[in-house]
């Protein structure tokens, strides 16, 4: 055979990544992570531009977490001149398909509610372009999402679903942290925490878990409500004040008096230490692409109920995250999910009085999450797709 001794080694296959870098939003959060990750792997010439901003990106500029990662992502730059992609990944919204392409082109995308409209493309899109369009791929985090890109025309063999990560040196359990974090926020020992983050509109189901709440705390007193919104980019808190006036009156005193509330911009580390000061993650959504918080939630050991029928399915398993019954309703070719507020009850009412389930399932949550699904993970899945 041969000798290979002084030859060049093979050349990477040339990747370029346009997305946001710096943003507090979920596909920016994705860009980054997925870049990180390849980084480390090696596999690809890794090239990533700044995708063009909208309306919302300056909101969502966060300048913690561009101190955090500048000195990585910042270092990366675009195609130099004379270059040509061998692969183009667009991770921002909304979609710019723009076909024809001359490289393979994969795009990544959510369906919340398992239809995209005209909203979630830059321009013109035409169902039939796309299924002609052989270089052209979609990755999306679950197989709820891929339903959407289905539905408007998209071939199921142009769709890859590539879940979401989270980043284990930071969403993990910390019983020291949790007991520090808990006091520092006056939560007692024996109070039971029930955590949603989100930004409060009706998607992330507020307006069902608000009522359940009240109920739950008329019954038994030691309950607290913990919630984190994102005030600068969409008034969560004024969303959360207006579910809250929904209430009857005695209802919004229940919650009012057990709410713990933060709508500013918090870093990874904070937001981990909100998880492990909490007992149950609730998420009663009507519509979600992935429900990021959920995952991290079960990675920091936390316990979840959520609604039956959507995403987070896919990627828990019911011995750690209960289920509530929903009834799937058709919108626009879409469907949503709406949660029954008397089960989401029954649930909360549960691990509320189950100190040793929820200890339990917290730590198959946290086992499962790491086992399967850390940035690392989930990004050579994404390699796989890609190659």
């Amino acid at each position: 055979m041969p000798s290979t001794a002084g030859l060049p080694p093979p050349k990477k296959p040339l990747l370029q990544v346009e997305g946001w870098r710096y943003l507090l939003h979920s596909y920016s959060i994705a860009c980054r992570r997925y870049c990180l990750s390849m980084l480390k792997r090696g596999v690809f010439d890794l090239r990533l531009v700044e995708a063009p901003p909208v309306n919302w990106t300056q909101r969502a500029h966060d300048q913690e977490v561009h101190d955090t990662y500048q000195d990585t992502l910042g270092s990366l730059e675009g195609i130099r001149q004379g270059e040509k992609p061998d692969i183009l990944l667009r991770m921002d919204t909304p979609l710019r398909i723009d076909p024809p392409f001359q490289q393979r082109t994969f795009f990544f995308g959510t369906s919340e509610f398992c239809i995209l409209t005209a909203a979630n493309f830059a321009g013109p899109f035409s169902a039939e372009r796309v299924r002609n369009e052989p270089l052209l791929r979609v990755v999306t985090p679950s197989a709820w999402s891929a339903k959407g890109f289905e539905q408007v025309g998209f071939l199921k063999e142009q769709i890859a679903v590539v879940p979401l990560g989270f980043d284990p040196a930071i969403f993990r359990p910390d019983a020291v942290s949790r007991q520090a974090t808990r006091q520092r926020l006056g939560i007692g020992e024996d109070e039971v925490v029930f955590f949603l983050a989100g930004n409060m509109t009706p998607t992330k189901g507020v307006q069902f878990l608000l009522p359940a709440f009240a109920r739950i705390a008329a019954i038994n007193p030691r309950v607290r409500l913990l919630i984190k919104g994102q005030d600068a980019l969409y008034e969560s808190n004024q969303k959360l004040l207006k579910n809250l006036s929904e209430l009857p009156a005695a209802d919004q005193q229940r919650v009012r008096d057990r709410l713990l509330y933060f709508g500013d911009n918090l870093s990874d580390a904070y937001m981990a230490l909100l998880f492990r000061a909490a007992d149950v993650y609730v998420a009663p959504y009507m519509g979600e692409g992935f429900a990021m918080p959920v995952l991290e939630a079960a990675a920091s050991g936390l316990p979840s109920i959520c609604t039956q029928g959507g995403p987070t399915d896919e990627f828990t398993d019911p011995s750690y995250c209960l289920r509530i019954e929903s009834t799937a309703r058709s919108i626009a070719n879409g469907i949503v999910l709406e949660p029954h507020v008397d089960h989401l009850t029954e649930l909360m009412a549960r691990v509320a009085q189950d100190p040793s389930w929820r200890l339990q399932a917290g730590q198959r949550a946290s086992q499962d999450a790491h086992n399967r699904f850390t940035w690392d993970k989930v990004t050579d899945l994404l390699i796989q797709e890609l190659l």
